[in-house]
């Protein structure tokens, strides 16, 4: 829909309105939403998005709570899943198991309360939930995001192997650790780790006393790092072990990956709604904190406003705990002209972006404090 003059929306004020408003909205992209809010140019469209806000403020108005709708995910997750031979690494799966979870506490939620907002259930109707999701990503991650070792038998093979190796290497070290400490050849902190390999402090005086790969000194140079020969061999196999377990993780991770990917276009669309959602919501806590409602709309030259209050002064005085004072007027085919008079600051402007601000919310989308 084309407004003019262009500038209108910044001449009512209406971005501050938008600012408001995003703020009560709980994912970035539907404050993005809120903040390119413009007029509709389909009537059944508009009224139907006004019907499905004052959905939202009526369980507000009845205190009960719609759950927050905050989850996380990057639109480079889901095009993943239409790459082939693709591999997600921990935070995609979790940013896909966020929104699964997400949408299916707002689908209970919705099915608690389908008798008292029929709208709102009409929106996830026919998109059920799909816990099959949650439940093949907390199968292959724990609570950490680590892979569990379960995940396949190969995986807790290599595991179950690299502990047994470890615990042999760390007694070799122990070993060769008491002995060097015993001839007084070892700094202050004993040993480090180096790639992953534990490594011993040699005094520098004494780094020629000992047998084993350099792994680099200290700031000072007072301390030499090194590898002791007797744990080389073990320390090898302890490396290739790590190798073969990063190979079977990624092959894990691929594997899960094109499980998920047939779920994409669902995925896609538990996405969308929950935005939507999430600009409703945002609507209805704006509309119960400042009484905006639902008015009556009709197609007519006909205008009335009772008790309408300047959103934008309404704003402000609410945060300066300030009162607000409404203003009513009437117009139709035949009283088309109202003439308002009086002093300067004795609210005739204000009056003026009061109708044109309360219109172009309205047919926005929003509901307005009348």
């Amino acid at each position: 829909m084309n407004i003019l003059p262009e500038d209108l929306s910044d001449a009512l004020d209406f971005p501050e309105v938008l600012q408001e408003v995003r703020g009560f909205c709980s994912t970035p992209i539907g404050g993005q939403r809120i903040l390119g809010s413009a007029a509709y140019s389909d009537h059944a469209l508009l009224l139907q998005v006004l019907r499905e806000t004052d959905s939202c403020l009526q369980l507000l108005l009845q205190e009960i709570s719609i759950p927050a709708l905050s989850f996380e995910l990057n639109d480079q997750t889901l095009a993943l899943l239409k790459t082939k031979n693709a591999c997600l690494d921990s935070d995609q799966f979790f940013e896909l198991r966020s929104l699964a979870l997400t949408y299916s506490n707002v689908c209970r939620f919705l099915k608690e309360n389908r008798e008292r907002a029929p709208l709102l259930w009409n929106l996830i109707e026919h998109d059920p939930e799909l816990p099959q999701i949650i439940r093949s990503i907390d199968k292959v991650f724990d609570e950490s995001r680590i892979v569990r070792s379960s995940a396949s038998k190969d995986l807790s093979r290599i595991r179950s192997e690299i502990q047994r190796k470890r615990q042999s290497a760390d007694r070799i070290f122990q070993r060769i650790q008491q002995r060097m400490a015993g001839k007084g050849l070892l700094g202050d902190i004993g040993e480090s780790v180096h790639d992953n390999r534990r490594v011993l402090a040699i005094q520098a005086a004494y780094k020629g006393q000992v047998n084993g790969i350099f792994h680099g000194s200290s700031n000072k140079h007072s301390l030499y790092y090194l590898e002791p020969a007797e744990c080389i061999g073990i320390n090898n196999e302890l490396a290739l072990l790590f190798d073969e377990e990063r190979k079977e993780i990624r092959r894990i991770l691929i594997t899960l990956t094109s499980e998920l990917s047939v779920y994409r276009p669902q995925l896609v669309r538990f996405r969308d709604i929950l935005i939507h959602l999430d600009t409703l919501r945002a609507k209805a806590i704006y509309a119960h904190r400042y009484g905006a409602c639902l008015p009556q709309i009709n197609k007519d030259n006909k205008l009335e406003l009772i008790d309408a209050f300047n959103p934008v002064l309404l704003i402000h005085n609410r945060k300066r705990k300030k009162d607000t004072i409404p203003c009513s007027l009437s117009l139709d085919e035949d009283n088309r002209i109202l003439v308002i008079s009086g002093p300067n600051a004795g609210g005739k402007s204000i009056t003026l972006k009061t109708v044109g601000l309360l219109q172009l919310m309205l047919q926005s989308g929003f509901l307005i404090p009348v």
